[in-house]
C-alpha cells in the first residue's frame, strides 16, 4: 500500500505540473485562432477521454508527459503529402505555422509561463492560507559553528550600514561568527533562513562571500558587521560541496526531561526554552554539544526563559556511557526522553506486530493497568518480558475528528505492541549502525547499517545498551557485528565481524528538545506580492544554479531526474506538511519552467529561438536544418535523460552501502 501511496503522489504532482504546462499551450492556441485536435495528460496510447468541440481531451497510458496536437506544427518538417493526410481538411488559416511569428511565439511561451503562474497560485495557498512550520524557515540566526570552518575564522569589520566603503586589509573588529548571529545579506542577496545562505554558499564555488551580520549583546544592542568568508571543503566531509560549516538555529525549547536525571533535579520544566549555557548563546546542538563535553562534574548555568520571565538555572551534568562518534538506531535512553506529563500519543500502527492490538495512529493512552501515565511508566514497562500482558486504557478522537473522544480498553496488549505503538523505530529489530564518522569507521572497522547482533556473546537489545550506558563507562565492550548484503550480494556478500569499542563518558542532563514551530499567515494585502517575491527567488536561485553548472562551479553530478523528483514528492508527503509538499511542487513547477526555456531544439526554448531567427530574417529556417537541428536535440535531451537518470541510480546505489 505504500508504494501505490508514493506512486499516487508523485503522479498527481506530475500531472499537476504537466497539466498546467500544456494547458497554458492550448488556451494560448485556441486564442490565436489555432485548430486543436487533442489535449493530452499522459502520452500515448490513448486510454480514455471525450471529445468536446473539435478538441478530443483524453488521459495517455504513460504519465511521463503530455501535449496539445495544433495542426501546422511541425516539430519535424513533414512533405506537402504528409502535411495534406494530416491536417489538410483543416482551413489553412488555422494552421499553426501560417500564424503571425509574434502569435507562434505566444502560444510557445504559454506553456512555461503557465508554469510559474502555477507557483505563484501554490506560494499564494501556502501563504495566504496559513501554516504551522519549523522557526528555522523563518530564522536567520545561525546555529552550531563547526570547529576550524570558515566561519569560524571570518574576519568581521563593524559598519554602520551595508553602503559604508570597508577596508578589508586591515585588523577586523572581530573574529569568527557565533551561534545567535543573524545573517541578513550575502553578496547583496536578502536571506530568509540558514538554508537560503548555505545555497549561496555552494553556488560561490568557493569564492569569496560578503556576508552582512547583526550580532546582539548580552544588552540588547546589535551591531552590524561585514565579514567576507570563502566556503570551502571541509575535512571528513561526504557532502563533496564546499560549505562555511554553520548549520540552523534550533531553538532549545525542552520537550521532555528525564526523571531521575540532573535536569529535573535541577528544577528545568517542560516548555521552557535554554538561550544561553554560561552567558553563551546556545541553541539545542550547541547545547548538547557544550553539555556532552562536561564530564568533570562542573556545574554550569543556565539562562532559561519560562512563561515571559527570564531564570537562571544552575545544573552539572552527568557523566553517562557513549559509543563515541557512533549513533544506533535504538537510543539507549529512549523511554527516559517520552513525554509522560500527558497521555501518551500512538505514533505507529502499520508495524506486523500490531496486528490485532487495537491501536489506531492518534490514540491518547490514559492508563495502563489501572494505573495513569505518570514519570517513569514506560522505562518501568520496558524492562518486563516482551510477552506480558497489559490492560490499557485509550482516547480516541471521533472518525475524521468528528464527534467527541471516547475512551477504549485494549485488554491484551503485550509489552512489545505497547511500545512499538509509542516508538518510530523497530522494537524488535537488532540495535544497528546509524551514522558513524569516517575517523571511527577507520578506527574500528564498523560502518552504517551494520547491524549488532550480540553484545559480549548475549543476544543484542537495546536494553542491554541501556545498561552499558549507566554501569561500563571506561570498559570495553565487543560486538559481534553483521555487515548485511550489498544489492544481493553482487555488491557485497553477507559476514560478520567482532568489534571491540571502548565505553566512552560524556555529559548528559536528560533533557529531550523539541522542535519549535511557528504559525505564519501573510495579511491579505501581502498574499500576492509574497507569492510574487517567493516565486521571484526561486527563478533567481534556479537561474543561478544554471550559470554555476556552466562555470563548473556546481558538479553536473549534482543534477537529479524523474527518480530524485519522485524521492522528494513522496518523501515530502510522507514526513512533511501539505505546506511542505506545496512548496515543493512550486519549486519544481519554475525548475519545469526554465528548463523548458533553455534554448535547446524539442524544448519551447528551441521553438522559440528558431520563431527569433525566422523574424530577423523574415522567412523560417529551412526544413532540411530544422530536422538537422531537432535530430541532434532529440539525441542531447535523450543523453541529458540518461545522464540524470545514472546520476539518480548512483544516489540510490551510495545509499545502499555503508
Amino acid at each position: 500500500m505504500a508504494i501505490l501511496y508514493d506512486v499516487a503522489i508523485f503522479i498527481l504532482v506530475l500531472g499537476e505540473l504537466v497539466f498546467f504546462h500544456e494547458l497554458g499551450h492550448f488556451l494560448a492556441a485556441k486564442a490565436c485562432g489555432i485548430y486543436c485536435e487533442r489535449f493530452s495528460l499522459g502520452m500515448p496510447p490513448r486510454l480514455f477521454g471525450f471529445k468536446f468541440g473539435e478538441t478530443d481531451y483524453c488521459i495517455g497510458l504513460l504519465p511521463i508527459g503530455g501535449y496539445v496536437k495544433m495542426a501546422g506544427q511541425e516539430d519535424v518538417p513533414l512533405s506537402e503529402e504528409e502535411r495534406k493526410e494530416q491536417y489538410g481538411t483543416i482551413p489553412p488559416n488555422r494552421w499553426f505555422m501560417n500564424k503571425p511569428v509574434w502569435q507562434r511565439v505566444i502560444v510557445i511561451f504559454a506553456g512555461p509561463f503557465m508554469n510559474f503562474v502555477l507557483a505563484v497560485v501554490l506560494f499564494a495557498i501556502l501563504v495566504g492560507f496559513g501554516a504551522e512550520m519549523p522557526e528555522w524557515k523563518h530564522d536567520q540566526r545561525i546555529g552550531l559553528v563547526e570547529k576550524d570552518s570558515p566561519a569560524a575564522s571570518a574576519p568581521m569589520f563593524k559598519v554602520a550600514s551595508v553602503d559604508e566603503k570597508v577596508d578589508f586589509s586591515r585588523e577586523p573588529d572581530a573574529t569568527g561568527w557565533h551561534t545567535g548571529d543573524r545573517i541578513i545579506s550575502a553578496d547583496g542577496n536578502s536571506i530568509r533562513n540558514i538554508r537560503d545562505f548555505a545555497i549561496e554558499g555552494v553556488l560561490s564555488g568557493g569564492a569569496s562571500v560578503l556576508v552582512e551580520i547583526d550580532r546582539t549583546g548580552p544588552d540588547g544592542k546589535v551591531t552590524k558587521y561585514l565579514s567576507p568568508v570563502t566556503p570551502r571543503d571541509l575535512e571528513d566531509d561526504d557532502e563533496k560541496q564546499v560549505r562555511t560549516g554553520i548549520a540552523d538555529f534550533r531553538t532549545a525549547l525542552i520537550g521532555g526531561i528525564a526523571p531521575d536525571m540532573p535536569a529535573a533535579q535541577a528544577g528545568f520544566k517542560k516548555g521552557d526554552v535554554i538561550t544561553a549555557l554560561d552567558g553563551e548563546p546556545i541553541d539545542t546542538i550547541s547545547f548538547m554539544e557544550a553539555v556532552s563535553k562536561n564530564t568533570g562534574g562542573r556545574s554550569v548555568t543556565a539562562a532559561v526563559e519560562r512563561d515571559g520571565q527570564k531564570i537562571d538555572i544552575q545544573v552539572t551534568p552527568k557523566p553517562v556511557g557513549t559509543f563515541e562518534d557512533i549513533a544506533l538506531t535504538i537510543p539507549p535512553d529512549w523511554p527516559d526522553l517520552i513525554d509522560e506529563s500527558k497521555p501518551i500519543a500512538v505514533t505507529e500502527e502499520n508495524n506486523t506486530l500490531l496486528s490485532g492490538s487495537g491501536f489506531a495512529k492518534g490514540d491518547k493512552i490514559v492508563s495502563i493497568n489501572g494505573e495513569a501515565i505518570q514519570e517513569g511508566t514506560v522505562r518501568k514497562i520496558a524492562g518486563r518480558p516482551d510477552t506480558d500482558k497489559l490492560q490499557i486504557v485509550i482516547e480516541r478522537a471521533g472518525m475524521f475528528g468528528f464527534g467527541g473522544a471516547k475512551q477504549v480498553t485494549l485488554p491484551d496488549v503485550t509489552v512489545a505492541q505497547f511500545l512499538q505503538a509509542i516508538t518510530a523505530f523497530d522494537v524488535t529489530a537488532k540495535p544497528a549502525v546509524l551514522y558513524i564518522t569516517k575517523e571511527a569507521s577507520e578506527k574500528t572497522g564498523l560502518q552504517a547499517k551494520d547491524i549488532i547482533e550480540e553484545i559480549d556473546g548475549k543476544p543484542a537489545t537495546w536494553m542491554m545498551l541501556s545498561e552499558i550506558q549507566k554501569n561500563r563507562i571506561g570498559e570495553q565492550v565487543t560486538f559481534k557485528v553483521k555487515k548485511p548484503a550489498i544489492a544481493l550480494g553482487v555488491m557485497r556478500g553477507e559476514s560478520t565481524k567482532d568489534i571491540t569499542l571502548p565505553v566512552t563518558a560524556v555529559g548528559k542532563v536528560g533533557i529531550a528538545f523539541e522542535e519549535r514551530k511557528v504559525y505564519y499567515r501573510a495579511p491579505i494585502a501581502q498574499v500576492l506580492p509574497e507569492a510574487f517575491h517567493e516565486t521571484q527567488r526561486v527563478i533567481k536561485l534556479t537561474v543561478r544554479t544554471l550559470q554555476s553548472l556552466v562555470t563548473g562551479a556546481v558538479s553536473p553530478k549534482e543534477l537529479g531526474g524523474p527518480i530524485m523528483i519522485y524521492q522528494i514528492t513522496t518523501n515530502t508527503a510522507k514526513f512533511g506538511s501539505a505546506g511542505d509538499l506545496l512548496g515543493i511542487t512550486a519549486l519544481i513547477s519554475v525548475n519545469l519552467a526554465i528548463f523548458n526555456l533553455l534554448p535547446l531544439p524539442v524544448l519551447d526554448g528551441g521553438h522559440l529561438l528558431f520563431l527569433a531567427i525566422e523574424a530577423v530574417r523574415r522567412k523560417p529556417v529551412s526544413a532540411r536544418v530544422m530536422e538537422w537541428v531537432q535530430q541532434a536535440g532529440l539525441v542531447f535531451i535523450i543523453g541529458l535523460m540518461l545522464f540524470v537518470t545514472y546520476n539518480d541510480i548512483g544516489r540510490i546505489i551510495r545509499g545502499l552501502m555503508p
